[in-house]
């Protein structure tokens, strides 16, 4: 009974907010969304785990420096939230006001083929801004989410998201639910950034080897469908999304090889655009969690073995 009164308060704050966002100016609305990010600063929210990532990832900065990138992550962070709150505004009549899109016609291109395509991104800029706005553009988007702690929460992130025409393919469903929509056409957006446990293969990001999901390359290679990478980030009061075509030739022809290598690929181009946003990748995330296995030596060099 305590839970679902704190879950339906939770909602009710969510709702508020929401109405908020949306009924004064987008610059406005990213003012509050960053005020509201420093405040998790403020409260030191996951601070040292960001700092943590920082100082392994940059060991070259400052404290100063790695701190004003920390700042910077939070108030982008807030401002992803209050963009994603204002989805039902987006139309395609207005979508030019606030989106730049570069080399949409590497996504007509990859679409016209006719096998799907497996779209992926991460945790930069705002991600469902660049969803939405390559839905409302003409592609035919679907997304894999989570299963979020607050269902009520969970439902109303899932109603703005359809808003914009884009289709939810729960994880849980997530093998059958892609293949679906690969086959169908769709282009399915899967964010690649996150610790993927023992399940996972291990890929180098930023130095270090970091447990990546596979998903994204297992239903390329067993389909077919071209890979596109993906980037959404602001750039002043604007966004801007690039899609390019992720390369799978002259990949290994050993399946778990394949996965592997795709997957580095990938990840590099995303290191890359990160590296160029720093304070817009959501560095709050234990993304080097899962350690990767044992060295081994063989022939007096050491290897990581999966």
């Amino acid at each position: 009974m305590i839970r679902l009164l704190r879950q339906k308060v939770e909602y009710l704050i969510i709702r508020i907010l929401e109405w908020l966002l949306r009924i004064v100016p987008l610059s406005f609305a990213r003012l509050i969304g960053s005020g509201l990010g420093s405040t998790l600063n403020v409260f030191r929210i996951r601070k040292q785990v960001m700092l943590e990532n920082l100082r392994n990832a940059y060991p070259e900065l400052s404290e100063r420096e790695i701190e004003k990138i920390a700042n910077g992550v939070y108030r982008s962070f807030g401002m992803t939230f209050a963009e994603f709150a204002r989805l039902p505004l987006f139309t395609k009549e207005n979508l030019d006001q606030y989106v730049t899109f570069h080399h949409w016609e590497v996504m007509e291109q990859a679409i016209a083929e006719g096998k799907g395509v497996v779209a992926i991104a991460g945790h930069l800029g705002n991600w469902e801004w660049m969803g939405a706005a390559t839905a409302l553009r003409g592609a035919p988007m679907a997304y894999i989410v989570t299963t979020q702690n607050n269902p009520y929460i969970e439902k109303r992130m899932d109603e703005l998201r359809e808003s914009c025409g884009v289709e939810i393919i729960k994880r849980k469903d997530a093998a059958k639910g892609v293949l679906r929509a690969l086959r169908n056409g769709k282009v399915v957006a899967i964010l690649i950034d996150q610790d993927a446990h023992q399940e996972g293969v291990f890929v180098p990001f930023f130095n270090r080897l970091a447990s990546a999901p596979k998903g994204a390359m297992v239903f390329a290679l067993r389909t077919g469908s071209p890979v596109i990478y993906a980037e959404g980030v602001r750039k002043g009061n604007h966004f801007s999304i690039t899609f390019e075509r992720i390369s799978l030739d002259g990949l290994p022809t050993e399946l778990d090889d394949a996965i592997k290598e795709g997957m580095e690929r990938c990840t590099k181009r995303l290191e890359e655009s990160i590296r160029l946003y720093p304070e817009q990748w959501l560095w709050l995330h234990r993304r080097w969690k899962t350690k990767p296995p044992k060295l081994i030596e063989e022939n007096g060099r050491v290897n990581h073995r999966n």
